[in-house]
C-alpha cells in the first residue's frame, strides 16, 4: 500500500535471504553523524523556504511517498544502488523498514523500535540488468542508507473545477480508513466497469457482473466495439515504461544480449565490449538486411559463481519484474526477490543512431505474440513507415526529421495495441492503432523481441535499451482465495524453466529466410496453455466513483484488493492532483564525481508528475 503522508506504511515487499558479496565491494557504511545532520539542517531549511514560496503562489499540499506502489513514478523509502557487477544504477525498496500504524503501536521502547527495523533492514538484492547479487549483512560491510521518498506537490483544487482525468496521478483518503492519505493512478471512470485482462485495461458501459469473462469472450467483444482497450497517450507511455535491459551497462563475461542475427554476423563490428556496434549498411551476401536481435537472457545469481565459459544462459520471456522488488530483507519470513509472474508483451526499444549515410533505410522491429511489428525510416527522405506481419493492410507512415547523415535518439514503442515513435525525446504524431491481435500467446520470434536494423546505410548504435509498458495483474479480492479462478490463471510464470527455452536443437532465423522458426511442439502447447487463456477481473463502478491502481502493480494494495465490494474512491474523497516532484532525496557528492557534498538537489528528478 503506498500513502502520501506520515505515519508510512510497509509495502508488501518480497525480498529472498542474502546470498553473497561482490569481490572487492567498497565498504558502504552510513554516513558519519555530523555530515547527516548538516544535511537534514541545509535540507529542512531549504525546504520551508521553497514550500513558503510557492503557497504563496498556489494552493497546494506537500507530501512525502513513503511506499513504492507507484513506483518507479513516485519513490517510497528506498536504496540507491549501483551494482558493483556492472555498474548498473537502480533503486530498491526500503518501505518494510519503517513500522506501519498497526504495527507501530506495539513498539513502546527505543529498542523495540531498533528490533524492528534491524529485522526488517534491506541487506541484499539482485542487480535488475545482469542478475548480481550483493549482500550488505556479511559482516564486511554496512547495509547502504535509506532514504525518505519523494516530496510532491498536489494541487488541492485541481478537482473542484475540472473532472478528474484517466492517467491523472491522485492523492485521495483511503475509502477504509479515511484519515490516511493514498497516491495512486486514475485509471476508471464513474459508469464503467473496468475489465484488467493481459495487463491491460478494457473498459465498458455494460454490467459484466452476470457474465463469466474469458479470452474468446473479451476478444469477442473488442471485435464488436462494445469493450473498449483505453490507451496512454505518448507522454503517460514514456513515464510509465520501466527498464528491462541497459546496453551501456552489459558486462563482458556475461551472455551477450544483442547480436547479429543469423547471417549477417560479418556486416557488424562490435566495439566497447558489445555496447556499440557499426555496419555499412550490407549484409554479408551483399543484400539484404544487417540486423541486431535482442534475446532476454537474464542470468539467475548462481551463474556469477561459474567460469565466463560455463555462464551459459536460455533466452527467456520478458516478464513483469521490477528492480525496485529485487531488495533482501534480514527477516527470515519474507522471501524473494520478485521476478515478476506475468508475460510482458508491450515493448519499448530505445536507441541512439549515428548515421553515416544520405541513402538507405533504418529498422526497428518489436515482437508481440509472434507478430513482428517494424518501423522503417528512409534516411533520404525521413519518411517513416510502418507494419505488423498479422495484417497486410497496417501500413500508416509518417514524415520524420531524420534525414541525412546526424546523429539522433530513436524510440519505438507497441503499448496498448497502438505503435508510437520518438525523435530526439518529442513523439511524431501519426495513427498507430491496430486491432487486438488474434494469438495471445508467445511464439519463436518473442525470444528475441527487439531488433535493429540497417538497409544500405552505414550506421553506428549504441545506448541500447529494451523497455517494458506497466503489467496490471488480474487480482481482486473476491478472486484472492478462490482455488477455480486460480485454476484459471494461466498467464502466471509459476516456474521459471517454462521461461527458459533450449534452442539448441532447432534452427531460428528472425525473417525465417532459412526456413519455418519453430519452437518445440510440446514446448509451444504448455505456452498456449500458460498465456492463450489469460482470465479477466471486472469491477463496475457508479457515479462519482473512481478506480486507482498502482504502477507497481506486483506490490500495490489498491482498488483490486481493498474489499471485494469496497473497490473504487468516491468524488468526495479525492484530495487532489500530484503535480510536481520539488524535492527528490538530495544527493552526498558533487554529480559525476566522488567529491563528497552534504547536500546537493537531484535536479534531473524534479519535474511533472506523469
Amino acid at each position: 500500500m503506498s500513502k502520501s503522508s506520515e505515519p508510512k506504511s510497509r509495502a508488501k515487499d518480497s525480498p529472498a535471504s542474502p546470498r553473497k558479496q561482490a569481490p572487492g565491494e567498497p565498504n558502504a557504511a552510513a554516513e558519519r553523524p555530523m555530515k547527516d545532520s548538516i544535511r537534514e539542517t541545509v535540507e529542512s531549511v531549504v525546504i520551508a523556504f521553497v514550500l513558503a514560496f510557492l503557497f504563496r503562489t498556489f494552493e497546494a499540499e506537500a507530501f512525502v511517498i513513503p511506499t513504492g506502489s507507484m513506483a518507479t513514478t513516485l519513490r517510497g523509502q528506498h536504496k540507491d544502488l549501483k551494482c558493483s557487477n556492472c555498474r548498473f544504477p537502480y533503486l530498491v525498496s526500503a518501505s518494510e523498514e519503517e513500522p506501519n500504524e498497526e504495527e507501530a503501536q506495539f513498539l513502546k521502547t527505543r529498542q523495540q523500535i531498533a528490533n524492528f527495523q534491524s529485522e526488517h533492514e534491506v541487506v541484499g538484492c539482485v542487480c535488475p540488468n545482469c542478475g548480481f547479487e550483493m549482500d550488505f549483512d556479511n559482516g564486511a560491510t554496512s547495509p547502504p542508507k535509506s532514504f525518505k521518498g519523494d516530496r510532491i506537490l498536489v494541487g488541492k483544487f485541481a478537482y473542484e473545477f475540472n473532472d478528474p482525468k484517466r492517467w491523472d496521478v491522485a492523492v485521495f483518503h483511503f475509502p477504509l480508513g479515511a484519515h490516511q492519505n493514498y497516491i495512486k493512478r486514475l485509471c476508471g471512470l464513474p459508469n464503467e466497469t473496468v475489465v484488467i485482462h493481459r495487463g491491460d485495461l478494457l473498459t465498458t458501459v455494460e454490467d459484466l457482473r452476470e457474465k463469466v469473462l474469458n479470452a474468446e469472450q473479451i476478444d469477442r467483444m473488442l471485435r464488436e466495439h462494445t469493450l473498449s482497450l483505453q490507451r496512454k497517450p505518448p507522454d503517460k507511455v514514456q513515464a510509465m515504461l520501466q527498464v528491462v535491459y541497459d546496453n551501456d551497462f552489459a558486462h563482458p563475461e556475461a551472455p551477450q544480449r544483442w547480436q547479429p542475427a543469423a547471417g549477417t554476423a560479418m556486416a557488424w563490428e562490435s566495439s566497447d565490449d558489445g555496447r556499440s556496434f557499426e555496419t555499412d549498411g550490407i549484409a554479408a551476401d551483399g543484400d539484404g538486411l544487417a540486423l541486431l536481435v535482442y534475446e532476454h537472457r537474464m542470468p539467475s545469481p548462481d551463474i556469477w559463481d561459474l567460469k565466463p565459459a560455463d555462464r551459459k544462459v536460455p533466452a527467456q520471456l520478458i516478464t513483469d519484474y521490477y528492480g525496485y522488488n529485487m531488495g533482501t530483507i534480514r527477516s527470515p519470513r519474507r522471501s524473494g526477490p520478485d521476478y515478476g509472474e506475468c508475460w510482458v508483451s508491450d515493448l519499448a526499444l530505445d536507441c541512439q543512431v549515428d548515421i553515416r549515410g544520405g541513402t538507405g533505410e533504418l529498422v526497428l522491429g518489436l515482437v508481440e505474440a509472434d507478430c513482428l511489428f517494424e518501423c522503417r525510416l528512409n534516411v533520404e527522405n525521413g519518411d517513416a513507415e510502418f507494419s505488423s506481419s498479422a495484417d497486410r493492410d497496417f501500413k500508416p507512415s509518417v514524415k520524420t526529421g531524420v534525414r541525412g547523415p546526424g546523429r539522433h535518439r530513436l524510440q519505438f514503442a507497441n503499448v496498448d495495441d497502438q505503435l508510437l515513435l520518438w525523435v530526439d525525446g518529442k513523439s511524431v504524431p501519426f495513427d498507430g492503432q491496430f486491432d487486438s491481435l488474434a494469438r495471445h500467446y508467445p511464439g519463436p520470434r518473442d525470444l528475441q523481441p527487439a531488433r535493429f536494423g540497417s538497409n544500405g546505410v552505414a550506421v553506428r548504435v549504441n545506448h541500447l535499451r529494451v523497455l517494458r509498458d506497466v503489467y496490471y495483474r488480474a487480482a481482486s479480492a473476491r478472486h484472492h482465495d478462490n482455488e477455480d479462478y486460480g485454476e484459471r490463471y494461466l498467464n502466471l510464470v509459476d516456474d521459471r524453466d517454462l521461461n527458459r527455452v533450449d534452442r539448441s536443437d532447432w534452427r531460428f532465423d528472425p525473417y525465417e529466410r532459412e526456413g519455418e522458426a519453430a519452437l518445440d511442439p510440446r514446448t509451444e502447447a504448455r505456452w498456449k496453455k500458460l498465456f492463450g487463456n489469460a482470465p479477466a477481473v471486472e469491477f463496475r463502478l457508479g457515479p462519482d466513483e473512481f478506480m486507482m491502481l498502482g504502477d507497481n502493480s506486483p506490490r500495490s494494495s489498491d482498488s483490486r484488493l481493498w474489499s471485494a465490494t469496497e473497490h473504487f474512491v468516491r468524488r468526495d474523497l479525492l484530495i487532489g492532483k500530484a503535480l510536481y516532484i520539488y524535492w527528490p532525496h538530495a544527493l552526498n557528492h558533487l554529480p559525476r564525481t566522488d567529491i563528497w557534498f552534504p547536500f546537493f538537489p537531484d535536479f534531473g528528478r524534479m519535474g511533472l508528475v506523469r
